[in-house]
């Protein structure tokens, strides 16, 4: 099991090293960007991301694989942690070493965990941090169950990975109740009332840690917990309009069809795996209680998520920490040789994923299989931006470093401040041009609605003239490349 990890990992990296095609993703570019303007947390985000993208950037440079070497190793801790998880809970010795030597493999052939890998996002360091919590809740679940003397440290673990989770992805502390619903569920077998105490630790450490966000957030209006609000378009957002108050039953069926596509027959081997075997059938058997672990786990996840379906569009990978739960119990049907049709169909689901995702564009030349493949999205930045180097050399150099670069929204002021030769600031006009507030928003750097930024000499990249007008007073608004746009003003005003 630890050569298959280790050896998936490494070729993870070395991909990303040598042969990948992909160009920084708008995310990645914000989040590196971030990682230049260290912070507490950030308008959309916890700290995490930028906090782990400037720690590998500080050791190894700038270039994208450095930035997203962090996805790699998270979801080698991911496969460790479930593949422990799996042997421990398993009764029979010889079907459990199978079982966790399978684990790697079927986290490996899960479309969304193969692109995760590759891209440096918060879901991969969430991930991590979530299969430990897992692990570390199950650890305490064992100990208080009578299989261990109680002890402290499952607790500290289960306490220190969901406050570290949350500074990545706040949807990691959607686990909490999953764990509560699984104390109730066991409360005949197991006296949690003994366990108050640890339990109440684990929690302490949980905030503590998460208190950049928290502190954050005090600081600055609850904006973080509104933007996420707006995202599943709920009451307290600061775009609480945008959906306008209408259930979407489109919505609500495309749901479980992307999360199936995204997870692939994994799922029904899961389902397969599920039955315990012999006398773990029992309720209180260790094999029977994994089960509904997992599924507790995973439940809260996919239920708020089924009820935000209702009102907006659910991403494919907003769920995937939920899914992490069927990678144990699919193992486990691969080592008892059940359903093997659809351990056959995961692999071939899951080689035909890998290969489109890991040769994008040649599958974009292919016919009828290409439209689906957005090129866009990941390749073509560096050149497309890179034609702008010698204007905004020039801009630099006349304006003595002094003057803003401005993008449209925030997506592109992250691949503008990567890919443009020495790597600006930029500033994005997103929040006056219409658009939800990013954290460019709230940067000293780069916030727009700051006397410091009046009067400074500005160049507009996008748009037109009118879409500048809108933003900004700038009565000298003059064309200076039709690339880009490039649009240059002496004094910005807003």
């Amino acid at each position: 099991m630890l050569l298959a990890v280790g050896a998936i990992t490494a070729l993870r990296v070395a991909y990303s090293v040598w042969w990948s095609p992909y160009e920084l993703v708008a995310d990645e570019a914000q989040y590196w960007d971030w990682s230049r303007h260290l912070n507490w947390s950030y308008y959309s985000k916890g700290p995490g991301v930028a906090w782990l993208i400037a720690f590998t950037t500080h050791m190894l440079g700038n270039a994208e694989w450095a930035i997203r070497l962090p996805a790699a190793l998270s979801f080698a801790v991911v496969m460790l942690a479930l593949a422990w998880l799996t042997a421990d809970a398993l009764a029979d010795a010889r079907i459990a070493g199978r079982a966790a030597v399978f684990v790697p493999f079927i986290v490996s052939l899960a479309p969304a965990y193969q692109l995760s890998s590759l891209l440096m996002t918060i879901d991969p360091p969430a991930l991590a941090c979530w299969a430990l919590a897992l692990v570390a809740a199950w650890r305490a679940y064992r100990q208080e169950a009578g299989a261990a003397r109680p002890g402290l440290a499952p607790w500290l673990g289960l306490g220190t990975a969901l406050g570290i989770g949350f500074l990545f992805k706040y949807t990691d502390v959607l686990l909490v109740p999953g764990l509560l619903l699984f104390a109730w569920m066991t409360r005949a077998s197991v006296r949690w009332q003994r366990s108050w105490k640890r339990a109440l630790s684990a929690g302490v450490v949980a905030i503590v840690l998460a208190m950049p966000v928290i502190l954050w957030n005090a600081r600055h209006g609850a904006a973080g917990a509104a933007h996420v609000l707006s995202y599943v378009d709920a009451p307290g957002g600061d775009q609480p309009d945008q959906g306008g108050g209408a259930w979407s039953w489109r919505t609500i069926a495309e749901y479980p069809v992307v999360q199936a596509a995204v997870i692939g027959p994994m799922l029904l081997l899961a389902i397969a795996g599920a039955r315990p075997a012999g006398r773990e059938r029992s309720a209180g058997g260790v094999e029977a209680n994994l089960v509904r672990f997992l599924g507790c786990a995973a439940a809260p996840m996919l239920a708020l998520f089924l009820l935000a379906s209702a009102r907006t569009r659910i991403e494919g990978n907003w769920p995937m920490a939920a899914f992490l739960s069927a990678v144990p119990m699919a193992a486990t049907a691969v080592a008892r040789g059940v359903s093997l049709r659809w351990w056959r169909a995961t692999v071939v689901y899951g080689v035909l994923s890998l290969i489109v995702i890991h040769a994008p564009l040649g599958t974009a030349q292919l016919p009828m299989v290409g439209r689906w493949i957005p090129v866009h999205r990941f390749y073509g930045s560096r050149a497309r931006i890179g034609s702008l180097g010698d204007d905004v050399r020039s801009f630099r150099a006349r304006t003595a470093d002094r003057g803003i670069v401005i993008a449209l929204n925030h997506n592109e002021a992250g691949l503008l401040a990567y890919y443009l030769p020495g790597q600006p600031m930029v500033a994005s006009a997103g929040a006056f041009l219409g658009e939800r507030r990013s954290a460019y928003d709230f940067i000293a750097e780069t916030d727009l609605s700051s006397a410091r930024m009046t009067g400074r000499p500005a160049l507009f990249v996008g748009g037109s003239p009118d879409v500048w007008r809108t933003a900004c007073r700038c009565p000298d608004l003059t064309l200076v490349d039709s690339r880009g746009p490039l649009f240059e003003t002496s004094a910005f005003a807003r």
